[in-house]
């Protein structure tokens, strides 16, 4: 790891999803020489499951104070966001376009019919992701995934595009001025 933040982060809007709450506390990683999407979502994997292992000895308390069944070893499941639908669409809970995102009731009914604690799902399509993602053209998706937690999106990544002439494109792709993007 290049570098990392631990902080409190507030959005100055009102909000009503867990995806975006106005309040809450932020880990940002910077993770250098990582050019395929599955090295960053093992890294992830070991840092969540090295914390929730942290918490082992606290799970009676964790349950006692806040009625939480504690999960410490967590299975794990990894996925694009083309298998993904394609789960929900052959369990009968819901068919999603090809640009679509994952609803927030998607997440909850993965969550229920894989039965896995942690599900890191990507390959994401270029509409829905910023432009300083990594892209790949061909595929039109990019590098980068979503966590989903018991069945609550917890975290994005993505390999970031570092290429300036491709990250310049990708801006202008997605009708940016480069004016602010000068420096």
């Amino acid at each position: 790891i290049d570098n990392f933040e631990i902080s409190s982060c507030y959005r100055g809007k009102k909000s009503t999803s867990s995806r975006h709450l106005t309040e809450f506390t932020s880990l940002d990683v910077e993770y250098s020489w990582v050019f395929d999407v599955q090295d960053l979502m093992q890294f992830e994997e070991g840092l969540i499951c090295h914390a929730l292992a942290k918490l082992e000895p606290f799970k009676e308390e964790v349950k006692e104070l806040y009625g939480i069944e504690l999960t410490t070893q967590p299975k794990v499941k990894y996925m694009t966001l083309d298998e993904s639908k394609a789960v929900l669409k052959e369990h009968g809970v819901m068919t999603l376009g090809k640009e679509q995102d994952l609803p927030d009731e998607g997440e909850r009914m993965l969550f229920q019919i894989l039965g896995a604690e942690l599900i890191f799902v990507s390959d994401y399509p270029i509409a829905k992701r910023p432009f300083y993602h990594m892209w790949e053209r061909e595929k039109g998706t990019t590098k980068s995934f979503d966590l989903i937690f018991k069945g609550i999106e917890i975290t994005s990544g993505a390999i970031r595009e570092h290429r300036y002439k491709e990250v310049c494109q990708q801006a202008i792709d997605k009708q940016m001025s480069l004016e602010p993007l000068k420096f």
